[in-house]
């Protein structure tokens, strides 16, 4: 059980990963215009 909430967890930390990058990338995209 707990490792299957483990595996999740990892996910989710592995889409907010994706998640920021992409912010990153937008932010820098506004910041060169």
């Amino acid at each position: 059980m707990s490792r299957i909430y483990s595996f999740n967890y990892n996910i989710i930390l592995a889409e907010n990963a994706v998640v920021q990058r992409r912010h990153a990338i937008i932010l820098a995209l506004f910041d060169e215009v």
